[in-house]
């Protein structure tokens, strides 16, 4: 019995071994990767391509970074918010993923620390934040987006109809391109026959205001990006349209989110 109590201390002894002798590796890995992107912003940093990243069951504080070693980035983690979704520095991580981005490999990370609260990332002034989405949601930004080409209206006009025969019966003459005269009479017709043949082609009053498709664009953005964080929904984001263009408050991460940046 006490020779078996012996084997099992071994066994969690030497696997505690191999989990730190990991983090350590980790945490040395290729401080040369860093240094050859420097002068790259943190954002553009998001999408280094990293060739083999392998992880057991290490603590979250090593595998963040390794992140920063491999690629230089700028990253505060807020532990503090992270401890309130009940998640600390030793939450282990567990990944093998080859050829991906740093931005992907922080994807799964978070999502391995924390399948049931919502863990989000975003950058701002040039820093990587990982913190819970509850605690970002408490610091709003404002940012306004030009979107006159997308609320724009268009007329719909109907297309004149060319009736070359009609016309070449009506007239009694030869139809040219270049004859404004030589003999016969042209008649009321028109070679461009529509709305009555007033040759003006039907203009369709059916198309949407400007003002309906604001607030049709408003819709979907509050029904595609994170529905509950909108006034709309019981949240504390706001969007307004005001001369063609959308006044958005929302956290950093949203903001992202609706200017495809991250």
């Amino acid at each position: 019995m006490a020779r078996f109590s012996n084997r099992k201390r071994l066994g969690k002894f030497l696997l505690a071994c191999a989990t730190a002798s990991v983090a350590t590796a980790l945490v040395m890995a290729a401080p040369k990767a860093a240094a050859a992107n420097q002068g790259m912003s943190t954002a553009a940093l998001m999408d280094t391509v990293l060739p083999n990243t392998v992880m057991h069951a290490v603590p979250m504080r090593d595998a963040v970074q390794y992140l920063r070693n491999m690629t230089g980035a700028n990253i505060f983690v807020n532990w503090n918010a992270l401890q309130s979704a009940g998640i600390s520095n030793i939450t282990p991580i567990t990944l093998h993923l080859r050829n991906v981005s740093m931005r992907k490999i922080l994807s799964v990370m978070l999502q391995e620390a924390s399948p049931n609260a919502a863990l989000v990332d975003y950058v701002s002034q040039n820093v990587l934040t990982i913190t819970t989405r509850q605690e970002a949601n408490t610091h709003l930004v404002t940012k306004v987006y030009p979107v006159g080409d997308l609320v724009m209206t268009v007329p719909n006009f109907t297309a004149p109809t060319f009736n070359l025969q009609n016309q070449s019966n009506t007239s009694g003459v030869q139809v040219s391109s270049g004859s404004s005269g030589g003999g016969g009479g042209a008649g009321s017709s028109n070679l461009f026959s529509g709305n009555g043949g007033n040759g003006t082609g039907g203009m369709n009053n059916t198309t949407e205001s400007t003002t309906q498709r604001a607030k049709a664009l408003v819709a979907l953005i509050e029904g595609t990006v994170q529905p509950n964080i909108w006034t709309a929904n019981g949240g504390p984001a706001t969007i307004i349209y005001f001369n063609r263009q959308l006044v958005v408050s929302a956290p950093v991460y949203i903001q992202q989110m609706i200017s495809g940046s991250n």
